[in-house]
């Protein structure tokens, strides 16, 4: 008994048995010995025959209390497996373990209790440690395929369920399982294809019925969460990818395709910082990484460029604009917001004058084809050897005519607010 070798030791006690039937305390070795294996009955009748015998024999109460925790605690264990309540079913399993060691159903309950809880690496020892001793025991073979497709290896468990149902045809679960990995594998191939076909909407369906199918499926659901954040990638949904990337994520901290996916939406987004993050998640786990490497320098740029003024914008114009159109829309902009047009109050007048200097600096730029493929690079005005200020001083020394290209004064008007440095 010491070495909790039960079965064997059961046969020697039957044999002692055979031999002197009135030996109570081998019955009483024999009850400890059905009780650890789980035949909980025989045991009770072992233990009440030496009862009949010794009413007070101790050890004999004693195991006759422990068979009756033992059927309260199970059923109150498989209540709580029913109800989803893991831990509390792990608690009772293993307290039920410590008394029938040798029994494999509560090895198997402690397993499915950790199951729940998503510990399928030591659920996973377990089960081995059942088929160790009973390698055909179909409901450890059956646990053992169920880890397997919730740790996401699915054609593996797919292969052992087929298995488990040519010697157990009738195995429910094993048949459920079965068709259910069929129909996911199904369904992923058609949704791959759809991505393949460009057809992203129904693409987007299909990866969206495997995640209702079994959203417990964490591991294999943050692939297609994966799949899907990158199909809305391809529609431009960028905020709708950036919710599937981070859900998988969540799923899988080392998913290093959702990062640098995420990292893609959050630079169309323009959240430059939050793009520059992802790439250094990635740095952490692989620090050669070059995509995530020129990731952040392409970020950081990007960065840099959306916190610049938009001299686009500035103009009115798209970035495709002419030189033509650029220069049109210069002169248009210059009639609006001239000082000389503003100057009712002090407010206005200096408000048009920093919306003129603007105006005038996004012209500089603009109209020479070479500065404007420089700024369009992201290069600014001092690694381009533009100097605003001197451009300036030019302009006031020599009066406003040439800075707009030839456009003259404002209806008629020599000379503008007093106080001002604009003029025509």
């Amino acid at each position: 008994m010491a070495s909790k070798k039960w079965k064997e030791c059961l046969e020697d006690c039957e044999s002692a048995l055979n031999l002197k039937p009135d030996y109570l305390r081998v019955e009483l070795r024999k009850a400890q010995c059905l009780l650890a294996l789980g035949n909980l009955y025989q045991s009770k009748e072992c233990v009440e025959n030496v009862i009949s015998k010794e009413p007070n024999n101790s050890n004999a109460n004693q195991i006759l209390e422990s068979i009756e925790y033992v059927n309260n605690t199970l059923a109150k264990a498989k209540e709580l497996i029913s109800s989803e309540d893991y831990s509390s079913a792990l608690s009772a399993y293993s307290s039920v373990a410590s008394i029938c060691d040798g029994w494999d159903a509560v090895q198997l309950g402690f397993a499915r209790a950790l199951q729940g809880l998503k510990n399928y690496s030591q659920a996973s020892v377990v089960v081995s440690g059942i088929l160790s001793t009973n390698s055909y025991n179909s409901e450890a073979l059956t646990l053992r395929a169920s880890l397997m497709y919730y740790m996401g290896h699915l054609p593996q468990a797919k292969n052992l369920l087929s298995q488990i149902l040519r010697r157990d045809p009738d195995n429910k679960e094993a048949f459920t399982l079965f068709k259910r990995i069929k129909r996911i594998e199904s369904t992923k191939e058609e949704g791959n294809e759809a991505f393949k076909s460009r057809n992203y909407e129904n693409a987007i369906e299909l990866y969206s019925q495997i995640l209702e199918e079994d959203p417990n499926l964490d591991t294999f659901n943050a692939t297609i969460l994966g799949n899907r954040g990158l199909t809305y990638m391809k529609l431009k949904k960028w905020t709708e990818a950036v919710e599937d990337l981070t859900s998988a994520i969540e799923i899988d901290s080392g998913y290093v395709k959702a990062y640098t996916r995420r990292a893609q939406c959050y630079i169309e987004l323009e959240e430059f910082q939050s793009a520059i993050n992802d790439y250094e998640q990635i740095l952490q786990r692989d620090g050669n990484n070059r995509e995530a490497s020129q990731g952040i320098r392409d970020a950081k740029k990007r960065q840099k460029m959306a916190e610049r003024k938009d001299y686009y914008k500035i103009l009115g114009v798209p970035k495709d604009a002419s030189s033509r159109d650029i220069k049109k829309a210069y002169r248009i902009r210059a009639r609006e917001c001239h000082p000389d047009k503003n100057c009712e109050t002090e407010e206005m007048r200096v408000k048009a004058e920093a919306e003129f200097k603007d105006l005038v600096e996004a012209y500089e730029v603009l109209k020479d084809e070479e500065k404007r493929g420089k700024w369009d690079r992201g290069e600014d005005l001092e690694e381009m050897g533009v100097d605003m200020n001197d451009i300036f001083a030019q302009m006031f020394r020599g009066g406003m005519g040439g800075g707009m290209g030839g456009f003259g004064g404002m209806g008629g008007q020599g000379h503008g607010h007093r106080g001002s440095p604009f003029h025509f």
